[in-house]
């Protein structure tokens, strides 16, 4: 009987590697449950940034706050599912991570890390104290996808999702357009740069227009944040090291034997200290070092302990 079922199944799915990337992928789907549901339960997040996304799911206009009436996709989207909003929340934001765990998976294994060091990259991401201090309840998820969208798309050469990555990650949160500089700093080309911010920026321009147009350039937000980051310069320096600890440190050691794709995009990350001074969740931003930082990392443990002798 087991034979006669195998033979319409497709050979790819009886490979050994496939069978291992499944145990993976079921490892990771594990490890974005554990790493985030502890917060789930924590009553902290009732006066968070959760709140606001919380009550734009039940009504997209009835948010008031900037800036985060702007960022409609992820409530608008989490909406559709019949549950109390912290629920639906999770349950929405834990499916998005699982897809944002598997994606870094196969995009590890695309640089030429083994399934081992691929894995434990995916272990970097989610036992983090950003996830398990309540990006589960926010609008980060689908940020980290898209966010990673766009790096995948470079690196298979797919410039629509790219674009795709970038369009509507914007809808999502407006930081989606740091993917804009990675593509002039991967593809070298001005004009095509240009052509693939038009309507990224054109649907920045018109959310805020249609949502009441108040500070659309977040002038007010910045100047204020920027104050406080400035007279609260260590603290807020220090907040860096949450994210990813001690690997800003050995990181930089990756980079002489790193992919090329990593080579050219780690020029990048010169753009998290410009959002770490108009922002006051600067732990956040710097987690978006992710597809360029695990790798060097994993590079560094690469050439120190696969590397032939």
């Amino acid at each position: 009987m087991a034979l006669k079922i195998q033979k319409y199944i497709p050979k790819k799915l009886q490979s050994r590697e496939f069978k291992f990337d499944l145990i993976i992928i079921l490892l990771i789907i594990s490890m974005v449950y554990a790493s985030s549901s502890y917060f789930y339960w924590q009553p902290v997040h009732k006066t968070g940034d959760s709140m606001h996304y919380f009550r734009m799911s039940e009504n997209i206009f009835s948010e008031k706050g900037l800036p985060f009436k702007y960022r409609i996709l992820t409530p608008i989207l989490a909406s559709a599912l019949p549950l109390e909003p912290q629920l639906r929340f999770f349950v929405f934001n834990f499916f998005i991570l699982c897809l944002v765990g598997i994606l870094f998976y196969y995009y590890l294994k695309r640089l030429n890390f083994n399934l081992l060091l691929s894995f434990l990259g995916c272990t970097f991401l989610f036992l983090n104290p950003i996830i398990s201090k309540g990006a589960i309840l926010l609008i980060e998820p689908f940020m980290m996808l898209f966010l990673l969208l766009g790096f995948y798309a470079l690196l298979i050469n797919k410039k629509w999702l790219f674009f795709l990555a970038v369009f509507l990650g914007t809808i999502n949160k407006e930081v989606a357009l740091i993917l804009l500089p990675l593509y002039f700093l991967y593809t070298r080309k001005i004009f095509q740069t240009i052509l693939m911010s038009i309507f990224p920026i054109l649907a920045y321009i018109a959310i805020r227009i249609y949502f009441g147009g108040e500070d659309m350039f977040f002038k007010n937000q910045t100047l204020y944040v920027l104050k406080l980051n400035i007279t609260k310069f260590i603290p807020r320096v220090l907040s860096v090291g949450q994210t990813f600890s001690f690997m800003w440190i050995i990181a930089p050691f990756g980079y002489k034997k790193a992919p090329n794709f990593i080579k050219k995009c780690t020029p990048w990350l010169l753009i998290l200290p410009i959002l770490f001074l108009m922002s006051l969740s600067i732990d956040r931003m710097a987690y978006y070092s992710f597809p360029i930082l695990i790798p060097l990392v994993l590079q560094v443990l690469k050439n120190t302990f696969l590397q032939k002798k």
